[in-house]
């Protein structure tokens, strides 16, 4: 809070502080390894250490483990300090070290374990700065209880977190190469090399002072357990403490090679190592994370939106922002909706890594610009992010999206499904695909225990819209009354959403194109056809679109604006069609190659709809070889509504 005044991002705060721990550990851990290697070795092999690619890579990144190993490696250089003060304070740093990255508590508790045995002449001085340390540590947490709101949101807060962690690790990589360790070092090669040479360090340490070998050990150990064992195996920056841990072990190891030869080879090592991570360092110091420049871009002062929602997945990036005033906005994450619903009055801004269903009102942004050199080293996570204006946020009873055989995305609604109407919304807008197995089917919608709509459905696509009535965020609840189950599905579902959004004057419709050739990503948009064939490909399978009966119409969301209609008009019928709208009509000439014509829409009550009419032909009167006895209009390849 101090610095961002002056550095203007709270991320670029958190990675100049986490430089700084990184330079902190440089310092401490050559002071610390000149106490039992020579100096030149000492200051080689702490070279070598800030050049380990993921400890290099993730010293200028807001994570925990880089202050987390400098307060660490500032409890130990306390303790070996021998004063009175230097003791108590490595205790503090101890405990800070542990309340920065509690996941690292079997590392830090070996820690104090080798440090009570160390200090076990001094007892009644122990108690008092365990004391200290611990009074500390508890006054922190007892600070965040209360930011948290209660002890039980913290605790079920901890419990999702290392529930999420838990099935990660569920999933191990298959090869060694994969694991976040081996990655962290450099690849398999230097992983060998650098367990090699702090096996050869904790054997010789044995030889000189078997108690430090024993207490390196048993450091090693806890941190090699605790990473693979309560970390998500495959992300490097997990393993940074690994680094540091080993440090001491690898100096040990390269000083038995004699002074010139022991320096030479960790400065090799450290080059070696930095040739390596350079790539990547660079990468991510001039490219952003997606999810961090779409927060900085919704944290421009454009736009009237209220809050940003989150998925859980990303709170970390929105809290910080939110948390400091940088977003100018409050960050909600989705899962409080219930909770902060009625608070939020007006639209707001949707920030999802999934990519959104589309709406007739929903306009969504993608930002996927993530450096491939960095992609071995980091957690590959945050690489897409979505800032979605008009969103239907999902709740329970609607799965993951799914891609259908025509590569259309949808979601598949199960028989009670919660959908969140935005603040203002009037009404809601839903493309449903209705199964053959359940049709027909009925839909009742409720809101606010009012029921607002209740209708039979048929089988197959169609626009299914709801008037809602929300002044503040509202959930509308969605109920079926049948429901099918797939052979090696054990879901109960009842329909397939191919989109969903808001309604309502402060909903504007953007700029889009749809096609009667893809009939279900128009249906996604509010579109809603009659008088068209089915979708086929033409141009020689590159254009997808439909034959028109010789009068089709197409019904869908707009305001006052205007229309291209992209159509061919293959001879023997006449060149002329007529395009009509709700607020124009007029003739055009159109040939055998596809052509756009433009004509305005007055998009009252926010609906619009264009007619095409023009002469047919039945291809088999024509030809007696041909069987498609269709009388068939005009070819409809796309139309694209553009707003004033």
């Amino acid at each position: 809070m101090l610095l961002r005044p002056l550095v203007g991002d709270p991320l670029r705060t958190l990675e100049l502080l986490s430089c700084a721990a990184s330079a902190a550990s440089f310092v401490l851990l050559a002071w610390l390894l000149a106490r039992v290697v020579p100096r030149p070795v000492a200051l080689a092999a702490a070279t070598l250490h800030a050049f380990v690619p993921t400890v290099w890579f993730h010293a200028p990144r807001a994570l925990a483990s880089t202050p987390a190993v400098a307060l660490a490696l500032a409890a130990v250089a306390g303790w070996a300090h021998g004063s009175r003060w230097g003791a108590r304070l490595g205790w503090i740093a101890l405990v800070w070290a542990g309340l920065t990255r509690p996941q690292l508590a079997p590392v830090l508790a070996a820690l104090g374990l080798c440090a009570v045995v160390w200090l076990r002449g001094q007892p009644r001085a122990l108690c008092k700065d365990l004391a200290l340390a611990g009074g500390i540590g508890a006054a922190v947490a007892a600070a965040v209880v209360i930011d948290t709101g209660s002890l039980a949101r913290l605790l079920r807060a901890m419990s999702e977190h290392y529930g999420a962690n838990e099935r990660a690790r569920a999933g191990w990589p298959e090869e060694l190469g994969d694991l976040g360790l081996v990655r962290g070092l450099g690849g398999v090669w230097a992983t060998g090399i650098w367990a090699l040479a702090t096996g050869i360090g904790l054997g010789l340490l044995a030889r000189r002072r078997w108690r430090g070998a024993a207490a390196a050990g048993l450091v090693l150990a806890a941190t090699l357990a605790t990473l693979l064992l309560w970390h998500v195996p495959t992300h490097p920056r997990y393993q940074v403490p690994l680094a540091a841990v080993c440090a001491p072990l690898v100096a040990i190891a390269a000083a038995r090679l004699g002074r010139v030869a022991g320096v030479g080879m960790l400065f090799v090592g450290a080059g070696a190592s930095a040739w390596l991570a350079a790539p990547a360092v660079w990468s991510v110091h001039t490219t952003p994370l997606p999810i961090v420049a779409a927060l900085r871009a919704v944290s421009r002062p454009e736009g009237d939106a209220q809050a940003v929602v989150y998925t859980h997945g990303a709170f970390s990036f929105p809290r910080l922002w939110s948390m400091t005033g940088a977003l100018g906005r409050p960050a909600v994450d989705e899962r409080e909706l219930g909770r902060l619903g009625p608070t939020l009055t007006r639209p707001f801004l949707s920030m999802t890594a999934i990519e959104p269903l589309p709406g007739a009102t929903v306009t969504a942004r993608i930002f996927e610009e993530f450096p491939q050199e960095a992609w071995d080293l980091s957690q590959r996570r945050f690489v897409r992010e979505w800032v979605v204006e008009g969103a239907v946020l999902t709740g329970e009873g609607v799965s993951r999206a799914e891609i259908d055989r025509g590569g259309e995305r949808f979601a598949w609604l199960g028989p009670a499904v919660t959908l969140w109407a935005q603040p203002s919304a009037e009404g809601l807008g839903l493309a449903l695909v209705v199964p053959q197995e359940v049709a027909p089917l009925t839909v009742t919608v409720t809101v606010e225990e009012v029921v607002r709509l209740r209708s039979t459905l048929a089988a197959g696509p169609q626009v299914l819209r709801t008037p809602t009535g929300c002044a503040s965020l509202c959930a509308a609840q969605i109920s079926f009354d049948k429901t099918i189950t797939a052979a090696k599905d054990h879901r109960a579902l009842s329909a397939r959403m191919y989109g969903a959004w808001n309604e309502g004057p402060l909903f504007k419709t953007p700029a889009y194109t749809w096609s009667p050739g893809l009939p279900r990503e128009a249906a996604a948009r509010g579109v809603v056809f009659s008088g068209f064939y089915g979708p086929e490909k033409f141009l020689k399978g590159t254009r997808p679109g439909a034959w028109t009966t010789g009068l089709a119409r197409a019904e869908f969301p707009a305001g006052p604006g205007r229309v291209g209609v992209t159509l061919a008009n293959p001879p023997p019928r006449a060149g002329l069609v007529t395009l009509r709208s709700d607020l124009e009509a007029r003739t055009v000439a159109v040939t055998g190659q596809p052509s756009t014509h433009w004509i305005a829409v007055g998009g009252a009550q926010g609906r619009a709809w264009i007619e095409i009419e023009g002469a047919v032909n039945v291809p088999a009167a024509a030809d007696p070889t041909k069987k498609d006895t269709r009388p068939l209009g005009q070819t409809v390849l796309e139309l694209r509504y553009e707003p004033e």
